[in-house]
Order: C-alpha cells, then sequence, then structure tokens
C-alpha cells in the first residue's frame, strides 16, 4: 500500500484552516494510506483520511494550544494506525465535553471500527453529544451513517458473535440503539 501525505486540511470545515494550519506548522510528518472518507458539513464536503501514521505529539507541545487546536489533534490521532493511539485520542475528544459537530465524522467513523473497547468508550459517552448536532450530521450524511451500521453488525457477526450472542450486549449495536433513541426524540 502506498504511504503519502494527504493534504489534512480538506479534513476540516473551511472555518477552520487557520487553526488547522497552525496545527499541521508543529505535527511531525505524517504518512496516511491515501484513502479517505467524506462527509458534507457546512454546505461542502471534507475528506478525512481512514488513517495516519506518524509519532504522537509531546504533553509540551499539547498544552500550548488552544482549545480547538487540541480537538483537531485530537480527531487527526484518531484516525491512526495505532488502535491504542485511536482510543486515547477519543477519550481526549470526548473529555474535552464540547464536542463539535465537525469531530462526529471522527467519533462516528470509529464507532463503526473494529476494537471493542473504542465501541464502549463511545457507548460511555455518546451522552455527550447534543442530539441536534448529533441529527443535523446525520440527515446530512445518511449514506455515511449507514455504511457506520453495516460495519458494526459486519464486525459483530464476523469477531463478536460468540461472545456477545445476544445482540443488545454488544456495544456497537448500544451505540445505534441510543443513537436512534436520539433521533427519535
Amino acid at each position: 500500500m502506498k504511504m503519502e501525505r494527504l493534504n489534512l486540511q480538506q479534513a476540516f470545515p473551511p472555518y477552520l484552516n487557520e487553526d488547522v494550519r497552525d496545527v499541521l506548522k508543529i505535527m511531525p510528518s505524517y504518512l496516511t494510506n491515501n484513502e479517505y472518507f467524506i462527509v458534507k458539513m457546512y454546505g461542502g464536503k471534507i475528506r478525512v483520511p481512514e488513517r495516519i501514521e506518524c509519532e504522537e505529539l509531546s504533553s509540551d507541545v499539547m498544552t500550548s494550544l488552544t482549545v480547538r487546536q487540541k480537538k483537531i489533534v485530537l480527531c487527526i490521532y484518531s484516525r491512526h494506525f495505532d488502535g491504542y493511539i485511536r482510543e486515547k485520542n477519543l477519550s481526549g475528544m470526548l473529555k474535552m465535553q464540547n464536542i463539535e459537530k465537525w469531530m462526529l465524522p471522527y467519533i462516528l467513523r470509529l464507532a463503526g471500527e473494529y476494537v471493542v473497547e473504542i465501541l464502549e468508550e463511545i457507548n460511555q459517552h455518546l451522552d455527550l453529544i447534543n442530539n441536534r448536532t448529533l441529527y443535523s450530521f446525520i440527515y446530512e450524511n445518511p449514506h455515511f451513517y449507514m455504511k457506520i451500521k453495516s460495519r458494526i453488525a459486519s464486525y459483530w457477526d464476523c469477531y463478536y458473535r460468540e461472545k456477545y450472542p445476544n445482540k443488545e450486549e454488544y456495544a456497537g449495536f448500544q451505540i445505534l440503539q441510543s443513537i436512534q433513541a436520539n433521533l427519535d426524540e
């Protein structure tokens, strides 16, 4: 698989351009597998990399960033090849508490992955996402949401069916059930 440097500026809405540029100046050299997913947002489209590979930023560098810049960094690293790094950065995003709409593609994409610990983290903190913001994002991106739902079902069937024969016990399905309940409100 060919690795190259994808323009991460495209992975965020244009109104964040200045903050993204500042973050990219301090990030170590990174590579992506040149695969990405597209979501509609704020009247345009953003291209989020499926995976990136790079060293993590030091805690000293992180403390020098604004809150918004920290959120951008956490989103970027939530796409890391290493599942532990994805989980750590997801946890950081959720601890920021004020989850903005532009963060949702990163969080929801993680819900469609196979690492059950990540699914459990999302499930435990789903209530931090504003229902109207979530509804708006899903309304703009029904195909993206359907893909997440399909991936959750596939990963359960492939890897977790024996451990969770009752689908309702699997964190992925619990996430979908919570989202649906919030959308129905």
